[in-house]
């Protein structure tokens, strides 16, 4: 089942080109577009665009043969297909297809069986001039044990990211999403939803979500008789809003449809008492506590420099890099004092500790660029922080 469609998308600078390559791919059937594959963070729209592709395409062509998948799916059904002494039906199906949306692509990596089954399904698939799309965590080229043909097969089309978006898209994309609750949000609850979301549409599906259910909640569960529902700040000109902005007595909800029914409206409009109850019930909710550990994971696996290495003794720029952006979030994120740190690290002095900390401090106000071995182009330091902490505090929601 198909959930998703092109326009509920919300484009931004952090999409766009992934976007009009895929409505490209949709539109014309000889795209040089064509293999697509679209790469990024967890929650990010990369499902979507793909489930998108698929189901214009069936607008378009009610006859056509097309299959949405993942890489995990395709693995399990070719593996009982082998069992089952299937694999011809198998390969009729994949084989035959106009096209194949394949997600999570990256689930193939050490699988050699697999990726060859999934690497002459994809030469068939070209041949006969169906279309593919693809869409993993990261780049074709830094998905490790990933086979170098299959690789060259994925650079041959357009590789397009989807990137964290930016506070004001952040807004638009919780405007969209609570219209399809029938919720409608004020400018200033959007701004500190959006202030709230680290970027994951998925953290901000669930944000609306609980907002939908307290907003079914009695009034006078939360305040003194005022609706909870209703923008109690912004009845008054002079009242501020959370973020420190005054709020216009006639300022109108975000929204791009008038609703129906103007009554419905005013009891499903979400204002600042009801966002207040949220933040204070998660403060209250208790989250795990971030091992040092798990940094260390998170910064090894993006900076793709061993754990061994940020351990080890090694100056080489990029290591030195990475072990100074591990101690940075260890004090970010943790409890860990600095002697505490200088032990995880591997270190004897806490000292040496304290300056590689104020150093990437110092080198993220500067906002200076970062060209690691296992990157194609420069990064600004603090979207690679950034990226990291999201990370690190989504495996620990």
């Amino acid at each position: 089942m198909l959930r998703y469609r092109f326009e509920d998308f919300v484009v931004g600078p952090s999409n766009e080109l992934a976007f009009n390559a895929a409505l490209q791919l949709v539109e014309d059937e000889h795209a040089s577009v064509n293999p697509l594959f679209i790469h990024g963070g967890v929650g990010l729209g990369k499902t979507h665009l793909l489930q998108a592709v698929c189901a214009r395409v069936r607008e378009l062509q009610p006859d056509a043969r097309v299959t949405y998948t993942t890489g995990e799916q395709f693995t399990n059904e070719f593996l009982t297909a082998m069992r089952d002494r299937k694999l011809d039906q198998f390969r009729r199906r994949i084989r035959r297809l106009d096209v194949l949306a394949i997600d999570d692509v990256h689930f193939l990596a050490g699988k050699e069986k697999s990726q060859q089954e999934f690497l002459h399904s994809f030469d068939e698939i070209d041949l006969s001039g169906a279309r593919v799309v693809m869409a993993s965590d990261n780049h074709p080229k830094q998905i490790k044990k990933f086979n170098l043909a299959l690789v060259s097969r994925c650079m041959r089309g357009l590789v397009a990211e989807v990137a964290a978006p930016d506070v004001g898209m952040r807004m638009r994309i919780l405007t969209a999403l609570a219209e399809r609750r029938g919720l409608t949000l004020y400018e200033t609850v959007a701004a500190a939803l959006a202030q709230r979301c680290h970027g994951s549409i998925r953290e901000m599906e669930g944000m609306l979500a609980k907002l939908d259910a307290l907003s079914r909640i009695p009034a006078s569960t939360f305040t003194d008789g005022r609706d909870a529902r209703l923008v109690d700040d912004g009845q008054s000109s002079t009242d501020e809003t959370m973020d420190g902005h005054k709020d216009d007595a006639t300022s109108t909800p975000r929204g791009t449809e008038a609703p129906r029914d103007p009554a419905r409206l005013a009891s499903r409009t979400i204002g600042h008492a009801l966002v207040n109850k949220l933040f204070e019930t998660e403060s209250r909710r208790p989250r795990k506590p971030i091992a040092f550990d798990s940094i260390l994971k998170h910064v090894s696996d993006v900076m793709q420099i061993s754990r061994t290495e940020i351990l080890s003794n090694k100056r080489v720029r990029h290591v030195v890099l990475a072990r100074s952006i591990a101690i940075h979030l260890a004090r970010q994120l943790t409890s860990m004092s600095y002697p505490e740190i200088t032990e995880a690290i591997n270190r004897t002095s806490h000292s040496t500790v304290i300056a590689a900390d104020q150093r990437i401090q110092g080198q993220i106000q500067e906002d200076q660029p970062v060209k690691l071995p296992a990157m194609l182009e420069e990064t600004p330091l603090s979207e690679l922080v950034e990226d990291l902490k999201r990370r690190i505090l989504n495996q620990a929601s």
